[in-house]
């Protein structure tokens, strides 16, 4: 995962549980796999508060 203070990510990673590796808890917690392009758009919207 990339060093910085905000990480705009397009999979998470599975950590596993107390008793079980995440390898173990089926293909939902499997390592991604990250293959050809990916893009996309984000904005933030920055408004004073109450």
């Amino acid at each position: 995962m990339p060093g910085t203070g905000i990480s705009l990510l397009h999979g998470i990673p599975a950590i596993g549980t107390k008793f079980n590796e995440a390898q173990d808890l089926g293909p939902e917690s499997q390592k991604n796999e990250a293959s050809g392009k990916y893009k996309g758009s984000v904005c933030f919207y920055f408004e004073a508060g109450p």
